[in-house]
């Protein structure tokens, strides 16, 4: 599958040295010089102990060769590549023969790129206008050596249509241009400066700036209200068996077969790990999606109805990633392909018909390859193609949710400054690009559900420009900052905000592949050899991202994200065999899961799998049942688990029946879309901070209250800070801009708000509390709130029911983190019932813990965690306190000397950050 990347503005001083030097001696001179010129006799001796017919590539810049003698010489830019002719192209074991060439010296020329300054030459770049449909760039080159020096450009990407140019020669080459000086500034001084510039149209009206805000876009399904992730690579998996023998591992055992250790089918595996297989079924078992490729060519026979049907009712969701056209698609399909794509939507409709429940389908993954979007005349009929296979397929399937999938193209280097990007970098994304489709989703706004995108990156690849043939590719490796991979997480997140804000629909990856393995051409023979390379090389940058990605869940579900998946599950050793692939030798390691078989020589997978990381399981599917359901059939499906487990631990009777009163005030409180989490609560220690003042932000920091909390929380970044905002109560009509703003900067800043609502006891009307969430959803979730604050709890156990309903309201209108707030000790069941994500079971002033404690305090419960609130906090008392909450169970604090002026929440404690370092250390 061909991404499209770029190769960037790379800075290389060409060295004139033998790339075979180390492994065969070359022995060079010099037998004429002049000052233009020079001519070189080459002695090449073969060290083996056999024969070889020898063939070598001589590094000798870009002086030109005009007459060589006694061998055959290509010269390819800066190398000459050389082998014998007919009577001295073999040489026995340590013989030598000589050749020799005489060439034009070019004096030094330099490749710029986007370093903006080296010890060798300074690149300054000036926009210099800008409108609506297009910029001019004003570039300066300037040479810092003791010597002249000729400059070029090499394929450099250039937004748009050229319109003007000046003092420079431009050549385009596909997407890039290689620009050249002209014949008065193409060689600088010493310290001299040639500058030169352009300008450019920008192509179907794009815009530099981010699309606007999105209204409140009406989510028509609950999954798109919810975060989950998911793996794909096969329905069925295969292992090398004993004997000779192949074992088909299903995807579906991963998922529901808890006992699969001892599956003596899957035993048969050779080398097989049972503890291995049994933890990542354990992983997989929190699975929503996965994904399964429907190919041109593809067979029913490939799937089991039946065990995807099984998985499907146990709350999973499979992902039909409909690839007809494939990577064949370089331009709009003839008549004939069309109809036979429509003959195959035929056949697709009627296949997933046979499944019951809600599937999502991936249209034509990359579709947006240049001769697809080359004008909006091919835009629109292949919009049109596409709308025509939807209907068919969905005449047959109305709960069936479609989506078109694109490849994420553009610049991604971390020094690629351009202004089309959007971003401080492009290696954070490439608006330009990604705005190149518009036209498609436009037209097909009405069939789509939801927009969806991919991500496929490598330290090595087919060189872009230039790939080679299928049988000899021409590899090209990145450096970190070139290809952007620490920025792969951010750049998800801006592309899943850009979609959504853009298109006005949910977002969907169907599939992310970070190849693991890093090439170093050694030799310099251009060739990936097997001793270059490290197949643990991007292990790091595999589980950086993913990690990366869980801590930003909160953020992504703010941009419309609602899952992605894996696009391998496990590596394997015959991906790239024999085969046009874009990633070469890297196609081998785009599993999250490695094995022990050797790439290209074992046929088949080996058992000894292992996970690319430590908690890179975890950080994939660690959190997905936390996020419940995406119906109520799987609502209650977790609400039985829960009843279960608590029956299961009851000790007697009366706790037995609390556990089914508690599971049928949950079923009798359904909302739509509402969450039942079944993983533990964190009990970690959290700031817990009500922030009951005015967003001031355009105040100066010393004045601005939010700013100290923001303050706290950069100095510990490790430790979660939540933030109660409070504007009139709760109880508004309108969005507030200064809260907006306000919000916005406190998420940004890695602290998770929620909004106050107040319920008086459980005696507030039920739909005037409706209505307070459903406000915090509209006008407050885009900027960050992700949960509701509910004052003035009840301790009623018979009000449970009325908490119960408001908290799976918020959780259905996308605000999932709950908060009640009885302020004393409360019914246990409040806690034990785990309708809310945390309980603040306290809060006082620090005379009356120290001098009044109640007789006894609540206990957190698995899925609820406690919040102990202390204000007129009379000096330090933060260790005294601290020690008190680890000892009495709870985990999110906030102590304050605040409260003399009745308000003890309109100011940041001084002793915050003594308190976030104790919390460091529990």
């Amino acid at each position: 599958m061909l991404l499209d990347y770029w190769r960037g503005l790379l800075l290389t001083l060409l060295l004139q040295v033998g790339l075979y030097a180390e492994t065969t001696p070359i022995k060079r001179t010099t037998i004429a010089e002049w000052d233009t010129g020079y001519c070189e006799q080459v002695t090449v001796t073969n060290s083996a102990q056999t024969a070889w017919q020898w063939n070598i590539a001589l590094d000798i810049g870009y002086d030109e060769v005009f007459k060589y003698w006694n061998a055959l010489i290509t010269q390819e830019r800066d190398k000459l590549l050389v082998q014998g002719e007919v009577w001295n192209q073999q040489l026995n074991a340590g013989a030598s023969t000589t050749f020799g060439f005489c060439a034009k010296r070019v004096i030094e020329r330099i490749h710029v790129g986007a370093t903006t300054s080296t010890n060798q030459i300074s690149i300054q770049k000036e926009e210099i206008a800008q409108w609506d449909q297009g910029f001019c760039e004003e570039i300066t080159v300037t040479n810092l050596t003791s010597q002249e020096m000729e400059w070029q450009l090499i394929d450099i990407p250039i937004y748009g249509k050229l319109i003007d140019t000046w003092n420079a020669q431009f050549v385009e080459h596909n997407t890039s241009y290689t620009i050249t000086g002209e014949e008065w500034n193409r060689i600088l001084k010493p310290q001299q400066e040639a500058i030169f510039g352009y300008c450019s149209e920008y192509e179907q009206n794009f815009a530099t700036n981010e699309p606007s805000e999105p209204v409140v876009i009406e989510k028509r399904h609950p999954i798109f209200n919810e975060f989950a992730t998911g793996f794909g690579g096969s329905y069925a998996f295969d292992f090398s068996g004993q004997n000779g023998t192949t074992v088909w591992l299903n995807s579906i055992s991963l998922i529901l077969d808890d006992n699969i250790e001892n599956n003596p089918y899957y035993r048969s595996i050779q080398q097989f790990d049972a503890e291995a297989f049994n933890s990542l079924q354990q992983s997989l078992s929190r699975t929503k999606y996965v994904v399964y490729w429907l190919p041109k060519g593809w067979q029913k026979s490939w799937f089991n109805i039946q065990k995807i049907q099984a998985a499907m009712d146990k709350g999973c969701i499979p992902v039909f990633v409909y690839w007809y056209f494939g990577d064949e698609m370089q331009s709009l399909p003839s008549d004939n392909e069309v109809t036979s794509y429509y003959e195959n939507c035929q056949l697709v409709a009627d296949f997933l018909q046979e499944f019951n429940g809600t599937k999502l389908v991936i249209m034509e993954p990359e579709f947006n390859k240049d001769g697809i979007i080359a004008d909006e005349a091919t835009q629109h009929a292949f919009a049109k193609i596409i709308g025509h296979a939807i209907d068919t397929i969905k005449s047959k399937n109305p709960d069936a949710l479609f989506s078109l999938c694109m490849m994420d193209t553009g610049n991604r280097g971390v020094n690629q400054t351009y202004s089309a990007c959007g971003y401080e970098n492009c290696a954070l994304g490439d608006q330009y690009e990604w705005s190149k489709s518009e036209t498609v989703y436009n037209d097909l706004q009405e069939k789509l559900d939801f927009i969806s995108f991919q991500e496929m990156v490598g330290q090595f690849s087919r060189d872009k420009q230039n790939p080679g043939t299928w049988s000899t590719p021409i590899p090209r490796a990145y450096s970190d900052e070139e290809i952007g991979i620490d920025y792969l997480s951010r750049r998800i997140v801006n592309f899943s905000r850009f979609l959504y804000y853009k298109y006005q629909k949910p977002v969907f990856i169907p599939y992310i592949a970070i190849a693991s393995a890093t090439w170093h051409d050694t030799n310099g023979d251009l060739k990936v050899d097997p001793d270059e390379v490290d197949e643990d090389g991007w292990e790091d940058k595999v589980v950086q991202t993913y990690r990366q990605l869980r801590e930003y869940k909160d953020e992504l579900m703010q941009n419309g994200l609602f899952g992605y998946a894996t696009m391998a599950l496990f590596d394997h050793p015959r991906h790239n065999y024999g085969g046009y692939q874009f990633f070469i030798n890297n196609e081998y390691h785009l599993g999250i899961i490695k094995t022990g078989a050797k790439d290209a020589v074992d046929s088949h997978r080996l058992g000894n799998i292992q996970p690319k990381g430590e908690d890179l399981l975890d950080a994939l599917f660690g959190e997905n049942t936390t996020i419940g359901g995406t119906n109520q059939i799987d609502y209650e499906r977790h609400v039985t688990s829960n009843e279960q487990r608590c029956l299961d631990e009851a000790n007697s009777s009366d706790e037995e029946e609390l556990c089914r009163y508690i599971a049928q005030i949950k079923r009798d409180n359904y909302h739509e879309g509402a969450i039942e989490r079944i993983d533990p609560i964190d009990q970690k220690g959290h700031i817990f901070i009500p922030l009951y003042s005015y967003p001031k932000w355009w105040a100066g920091s010393g004045s601005y209250i939010w700013q100290k909390i923001i303050d706290v929380k950069k100095r510990h970044p490790d430790i979660e800070v939540v933030a109660i905002v409070n504007p009139f109560s709760g109880n508004f009509k309108e969005k507030n801009r200064d809260f907006v703003e306000g919000i916005h900067e406190l998420t940004a800043n890695g602290i998770k708000v929620v909004g106050y609502i107040y319920t008086s006891y459980g005696e507030r009307p039920l739909q005037e509390v409706f209505e307070n969430i459903e406000r915090w959803s509209h006008f407050y979730k885009e900027a960050g709130v992700q949960g509701i604050f509910f004052d003035e709890t009840s301790t009623d156990p018979k009000k449970l029911d009325f908490y119960t309903s408001i908290t799976n309201y918020a959780e259905a209108q996308g605000l999932p983190f709950t908060i009640l707030n009885p302020g004393v000790t409360t019914n246990q069941a409040y806690i034990d019932a785990g309708i809310a994500n945390v309980v603040v079971a306290f809060e006082s002033p620090y005379a009356t813990w120290r001098d009044t404690p109640p007789s006894h305090f609540n206990r957190p419960s698995r899925l609820t965690a406690l919040a102990l609130l202390i204000y007129n906090m009379q000096g330090d008392k933060v260790t005294e306190l601290h020690t008190f909450a680890k000892e009495h169970g709870f985990t999110y604090l906030y102590y304050t000397e605040d409260g003399e002026d009745g308000n003890p929440w309109d100011s940041v404690s001084a002793y915050t950050s003594k308190e976030a370092d104790l919390l460091r250390l529990k």
